[in-house]
């Protein structure tokens, strides 16, 4: 059997909070990339050190989000977690995202189909470096009420995965902050869903809360059926139609089943006590759904809300519906389309020893 790697693109709204889409991501990607704000012209290296100790002095909301990610530490230096590929950061994206809006090209800037969005960003947000950490840093923590920030974060990291082949990692049905700062429910998100065409779903039981140097025992112990796992969700990314697609998502299946039964066969190893920071271990089940969406669905997602909100006040609503509908791609090649994994926690708690079939049912039927 071939080998696939499954490299995923985690939002950083979903690290700050540690809730299980980004503890999933971290278990089960070969590697994963997220986007970490860093002062302007960040170096990396011994000056890139020494950058982000002078940031971190003149900018309180920076320490903070630096101090929530502390339990992720291990995955950043074993190599599993990154904010770079092939030298591009993604950062790179998330700016380029916000000019794209505030900054069109043409002679007519207001019939760009992005207009609508230009209402809600936040002019100033690389006007200085401390501005842009202080506001960064400050959305990440709270979950993302900002759209002015979380839609250009969303996009920006959308179009890092298309580029460089990564799988998207979205949160579903979760707490407010949820899909790099779109609550569950949101408008938002019930736009993207309908954007959405599923390729397969299964259930497995992962840790819910751990340390980084948990999850990187997980991995370890795990690392056969984790392997085959990935590189099923992998091909099965790779063949979303087609008779290729039924045989990939079931491969997905029958890996999800061999990792599930490892699973219980360690849980005590892996889930019971505390970790090295003195949290009491947690684990359950989640859904993993693949879905197939067109590129530029965090910006079509988006202006969906945009509308929502016009229509509730009045203001700018035939623009944003024009928007909406605007023919070709909002970001990126026509015909592009992103692969994302949702992660859903699930209200069931069956057997660990006999979980398999139930939770892949019930992921099914969700």
């Amino acid at each position: 059997m071939s080998s696939h790697p499954l490299n995923l693109a985690l939002s950083p709204y979903h690290l700050t909070t540690a809730e299980p889409s980004a503890l999933v991501a971290l278990l089960l990607g070969s590697r994963v990339v997220t986007m970490m704000p860093t002062p302007f012209g960040f170096v990396g290296g011994e000056k890139g050190r020494e950058q982000v100790r002078e940031a971190v002095e003149r900018s309180p909301a920076y320490l903070r989000l630096m101090e929530s990610w502390r339990w992720s530490v291990p995955l950043w230096q074993a190599g599993v977690v990154g904010s770079v590929e092939t030298s591009e950061d993604v950062g790179e994206d998330v700016h380029r995202i916000w000019q794209r809006i505030l900054l069109p090209a043409g002679p007519r800037p207001e019939t760009d189909p992005l207009a609508p969005l230009r209402a809600v960003m936040r002019p100033t947000l690389y006007r200085d470096q401390r501005e842009y950490l202080d506001l960064m840093c400050a959305d990440m923590l709270k979950g993302g009420p900002d759209p002015g920030i979380s839609v250009v974060v969303a996009a920006g990291l959308d179009a890092f995965a298309v580029r460089h082949g990564f799988i998207a990692v979205r949160a579903g049905a979760a707490a407010p902050g949820s899909g790099g700062g779109a609550p569950a429910g949101s408008v938002w998100q019930r736009a993207e869903s309908a954007l959405c065409r599923r390729v397969f779903a299964v259930g497995v039981p992962v840790l819910l809360r751990a340390s980084g140097r948990r999850i990187l025992a997980a991995r370890a112990r795990f690392a056969a059926e984790l392997g085959e796992l990935r590189s099923a969700i992998a091909a099965a990314a790779e063949a979303t139609s087609g008779p290729a697609s039924a045989e990939a998502a079931e491969r997905v299946t029958e890996a999800a089943g061999a990792y599930g039964r490892a699973y219980s066969e360690a849980r005590a190893e892996i889930s019971t006590g505390d970790d090295d920071q003195g949290i009491r271990i947690q684990d359950g089940f989640v859904s993993l759904t693949g879905v197939e969406m067109p590129a530029d669905a965090a910006l079509r997602s988006s202006l969906t809300a945009v509308r929502s909100l016009a229509a509730r006040t009045g203001r700018g609503a035939a623009a944003a519906r024009g928007a909406e509908s605007a023919p070709g791609p909002l970001d990126g090649p026509e015909g592009a389309t992103l692969f994302a994994l949702i992660v859903k926690r699930m209200n069931i708690r069956p057997d660990f020893a006999a979980s398999g079939a139930a939770a892949a049912a019930s992921a099914r039927g969700a």
